[in-house]
């Protein structure tokens, strides 16, 4: 097949003939000249090898629109991906122009190279590519977009949004075995970030589940519990799988090495209904145990409890005021202190953070000085700002100060 698609004369409108199962010869349309595979792959070659990002990704967008005008063109680009013996440069361009595209053939291509992978550099490929967006069709300038948490850069130069659902089932069952990839924990998180937004399909959210408990690579752990929690954020409090979800990241969140899980988590959780059982399992995390536990803890409570629904929303604020006024350890304090700010509708919460301006630690003063701007104007936050702003013997309180109440005075 490799050596049809080499040697096909681009003037021919006849293909000749091929192996069963081998991509078809090349053909020239009437319209659009295609060239031959060997001129494609030399393209490629000379730009990577220049090491021009620019040039790179111009290409990129000419080999998008004319796949995305000519089904003979994707062919051979299917074909350049299903060649090993193809260098890495020309492979990796073709598989993402591909994956930029919603077409079963180009896809199918990209799912078979997958499967036959035993490199983790190409898996990785593979699987992003597999994972692109492809809702902007018309659109060929998508290699160059600015940095953003869904955005990557490939080995070559391009950058490419990792986002949509994978509706194809053959798709998915050749992606999520390497969420189990023994050998490079690379090809785990791959696989994790393409089917992130897959979330929501029974197959990709067993597969998760079972993956995140033995999962110790951070950014692998982290893409996992990220689409765990975004996905249970948008389900109501009484789902059945909801609640397996939130036990499986709890559960996780008790590892010492989840730090990545816990990071992850923290905006699906702040988002998602809470129940009464689920408020009061977290709880205790306030109190006590490894600090980055209860800063997780204190996070996602207070960013639930910020809505006045919120279950046991008032036991929540009665331990984030024990631990402000009486924790040892001043790094908590502030920690509980900034949690505070997200009861703006509780009375005592102004009390609690003017009391915290006279605390030992000049870090917990000022989150207290920021953290009365998120509770509302009186007289009596803006004279004890101001007092801050005048008399603190720290710059850097005085400054939070200061801002805090010109904030709240034009208001």
């Amino acid at each position: 097949a490799a050596a049809i698609l080499l040697t096909t004369d681009p003037k021919s409108t006849v293909s000749p003939p091929r192996p069963t199962g081998a991509p078809p010869a090349p053909v020239t349309s009437p319209n659009r000249p295609t060239p031959a595979s060997a001129t494609l792959e030399e393209r490629a070659l000379k730009v990577a090898g220049a090491r021009d990002v620019d040039a790179l990704r111009k290409l990129a967008a000419e080999w998008r629109r004319s796949a995305r005008e000519d089904r003979e063109f994707r062919r051979r680009l299917a074909g350049i991906v299903l060649n090993s013996a193809v260098p890495t440069e020309a492979r990796e361009l073709a598989a993402f122009v591909l994956g930029s595209l919603a077409d079963r053939e180009g896809l199918e291509a990209l799912s078979q190279a997958l499967e036959g992978s035993c490199d983790p550099a190409w898996s990785r490929t593979l699987l992003l590519a597999l994972g692109s967006d492809r809702s902007s069709e018309d659109d060929d300038d998508i290699f160059g977009l600015p940095d953003s948490p869904r955005v990557i850069g490939t080995p070559s130069g391009l950058a490419v949004r990792i986002r949509g659902v994978i509706d194809e089932p053959a798709l998915r069952a050749r992606m999520i075995p390497r969420l189990r990839e023994a050998g490079d924990p690379g090809v785990r998180w791959a696989a994790a970030l393409a089917l992130a937004d897959s979330a929501g399909l029974e197959d990709v959210r067993r597969a998760f589940l079972i993956a995140l408990p033995g999962e110790s690579d951070p950014p692998a752990q982290g893409e996992l519990c990220k689409a765990l929690a975004d996905w249970a954020a948008g389900e109501p409090a009484g789902s059945p799988d909801r609640a397996q979800v939130f036990s499986a990241i709890l559960e996780g969140a008790l590892r010492t090495d989840a730090g990545a899980l816990r990071l992850r988590s923290e905006d699906g959780l702040k988002r998602m209904t809470w129940t009464d059982a689920e408020v009061r399992a977290v709880m205790p995390l306030i109190d006590s145990g490894p600090f980055d536990q209860r800063r997780w803890a204190m996070a996602v409570l207070a960013g639930a409890a910020s809505r006045p629904e919120t279950p046991a929303r008032g036991a929540v604020f009665e331990s984030l005021e024990r631990v402000a006024s009486s924790e040892p350890e001043a790094k908590v304090r502030e920690l509980a202190v900034t949690a505070l700010s997200s009861f703006p509708d509780v009375s005592r919460a102004p009390a609690i953070l003017m009391g915290a301006l006279q605390d030992a630690a000049w870090h917990v003063r000022a989150a207290a000085a920021r953290g009365l701007g998120r509770l509302g104007r009186s007289e009596e936050v803006l004279n004890a700002l101001r007092r801050a702003e005048e008399t603190d013997a720290d710059e850097r309180v005085r400054r939070a100060a200061g801002e805090t109440r010109r904030l709240l005075s034009s208001k």
